[in-house]
């Protein structure tokens, strides 16, 4: 089995304000953000072209869904984040604290198709981004990935 290396942000550019955490300090202590769930969030993952996995990711708080089984990759349209959004809005609860994370595939070589694809799942309702890294990174690569941040939307 080999190890991968995945690399999440939670975009606060993708995020709806919301939803945003607000932390509200007190002198001399650590204090929380805001509470969106009981528990260790769940989000499912699975391909969003089976019934099965959208439809369990809706039951519970979030979806890391993709659209085609490996090797073959293909990412998922603004047009499928939009429609689980809306699937999302009509569960009981609504889809304030639905995250949809979207991603999981290298970072494209080409930044500004990327920035474009980026800003278009933002507005289609994407809450996180997520990229994968070979196993065989070296680590000094790794760690500059992590230290240059994601993409920012424009």
């Amino acid at each position: 089995m080999r190890a991968s290396c995945l690399v999440a942000a939670p975009f606060a550019a993708l995020r709806s304000p919301s939803i945003e955490a607000s932390p509200r300090p007190l002198p001399g202590s650590l204090a929380p953000g805001e509470v969106r769930h009981r528990h260790l969030p769940r989000r499912i993952g699975g391909q969003i072209t089976r019934r099965g996995p959208r439809e369990r990711s809706l039951r519970w708080d979030g979806a890391c869904l993709y659209r085609v089984a490996s090797p073959a990759w293909e990412d998922l349209t603004p047009d499928d984040v939009r429609a689980l959004r809306d699937d999302a809005a009509r569960r009981p609860g609504g889809s304030d604290a639905f995250d949809i994370a979207v991603g999981g595939r290298a970072p494209a070589a080409d930044r500004q198709a990327e920035r474009a694809y980026l800003t278009a799942l933002r507005d289609a309702g994407a809450t996180w981004w997520h990229e994968y890294l070979e196993p065989d990174t070296p680590p000094a690569d790794v760690r500059a990935h992590i230290a240059a941040g994601p993409i920012a939307p424009s």
